[in-house]
């Protein structure tokens, strides 16, 4: 199997901004047509691409965390919301990594790499990447056995990362 049939430009799928779709490739993991689909592990959650390096593997999840919040503003309090998003976040990184595992199984997949689980939120705000960052501080925390690293970073610097 060639994993890099799965390789596309990276859609960020932002509503804030006119350019959605990256010049940088990276491999789909989550999706119709997508790595996870092929390896029969749809009943997984996962991030949404994977970038294949020389020394580590970064896992990309992009989100629209500002507008999630405020769809949750509705039904639930501040605190709540941002518990929702860390169980959801670290439930893809768990899940994400199982499926990694899975796939090594399958074709030779090299999982002993550092791993990088980064967070592309459609927003620059600082207060906004403020309010996540204890998120983030709380996955690196808890996961760090797991991961090389959790960061969190706009979607615009999202393309220099990789």
């Amino acid at each position: 199997m060639k994993i890099l049939q799965y390789r596309e430009f990276i859609n960020t799928e932002c509503t804030n901004t006119d350019n959605t779709i990256l010049n940088k490739k990276a491999i789909k993991i989550d999706g119709v047509k997508s790595l996870k689909k092929y390896a029969c592990c749809t009943h997984l959650k996962s991030c949404d691409y994977l970038k294949y390096k020389k020394s580590k593997i970064i896992l990309v999840e992009i989100s629209d965390l500002k507008a999630q919040i405020i769809n949750l503003k509705k039904s639930y309090d501040t605190k709540e919301i941002l518990q929702m998003i860390y169980r959801e976040l670290k439930e893809k990184i768990t899940q994400t990594l199982l499926f990694l595992e899975a796939l090594s199984k399958k074709i030779l997949f090299d999982t002993t790499k550092h791993k990088i689980f980064t967070i592309a939120i459609c927003t620059e705000s600082k207060s906004d990447i403020l309010i996540f960052s204890k998120i983030v501080k709380d996955l690196k925390k808890h996961l760090q056995i797991f991961l090389y690293d959790v960061k969190l970073v706009p979607v615009v610097e999202l393309k220099r990362m990789l």
